[in-house]
C-alpha cells in the first residue's frame, strides 16, 4: 500500500525488488520474531520467480530482472528457514514445481566453468539447490518430486558438476539425502549417477 501511495520513483519491478530485498532482510535480521507468522505471498513470489526467468538460456537476463530473480530465489529458501509452517506452505502453493523449473533454466545457464562471483544464475543456484535440499526433509515435498522427474534427478547431479561453487556440492547431497527416503526418487538419482 505505501508503495502505491508515495510515488518514490522507479518502475514496478525496482519496488517489486526493493519489497523482497526488504522481506529478505527481516527474515535475516528476526528470524524468531517473522517466524511466528505465515508468509502470506507465495502465490505472489511463485508468479514472479516464473515472469522473469527468461524462456530460453539464449535469452540473457537484463541486470534488473537477474537481481529480482535472486531475491526471490533468496526470499523463498529465507522464508522456509525461519518457519517449517511456511516450508509447508511453499509446497502446498506448488512452490517444488516452480523451484525445479527455475533450477533447471539456470543450471542450463551455467557450466563447470562459470565463475560465481557476479553471477546471478550462480547466485539462483545456490538459494534454490539450497531450498530443495531443506524441502525434501519433508514428505509432501518428496511427493511433489515425482511429477518432476526425472530431470530433479539430472539437477541433483549436475550440481555435483559445479566444482567453482563447492557448496552446490553440499546442497546436492543433502538433498540426494532426503530425497532418496523416497523409492522413486533414489532410483532416478541412481540412474542419473547421483548415487
Amino acid at each position: 500500500d505505501v508503495v502505491q501511495t508515495t510515488d518514490v520513483g522507479g518502475t514496478d519491478l525496482e519496488k517489486v525488488l526493493l519489497m523482497l530485498l526488504a522481506q529478505c532482510m527481516l527474515c535475516d535480521r528476526f528470524p524468531e520474531e517473522i517466524g511466528e507468522y505465515k508468509y502470506p505471498a507465495y502465490p505472489l513470489l511463485l508468479r514472479v520467480m516464473r515472469d522473469v526467468l527468461p524462456p530460453t538460456p539464449e535469452k540473457p537476463w537484463n541486470e534488473l530482472n537477474g537481481r529480482l530473480f535472486v531475491a526471490c530465489s533468496k526470499l523463498a529458501y529465507s522464508s522456509c528457514l525461519i518457519s517449517p509452517l511456511n516450508a509447508e506452505e511453499l509446497i502446498a502453493e506448488g512452490g517444488i514445481t516452480v523451484i525445479n523449473d527455475a533450477l533447471v533454466a539456470c543450471l542450463h545457464r551455467v557450466d563447470p566453468l562459470t565463475d560465481p562471483v557476479g553471477s546471478h544464475e550462480m547466485a539462483s543456484i545456490g538459494w534454490l539447490a539450497h531450498s530443495l535440499s531443506g524441502l525434501a526433509h519433508f514428505e509432501k515435498a518428496r511427493d511433489a518430486l515425482v511429477p518432476c522427474l526425472p530431470q530433479v534427478a539430472i539437477s541433483v547431479c549436475t550440481l555435483l558438476t559445479l566444482p567453482r561453487s563447492p557448496q552446490l556440492a553440499q546442497f546436492a547431497l543433502e538433498a540426494t539425502h532426503r530425497m532418496a527416503k523416497r523409492q522413486e526418487l533414489q532410483h532416478c538419482l541412481v540412474q542419473a549417477g547421483v548415487l
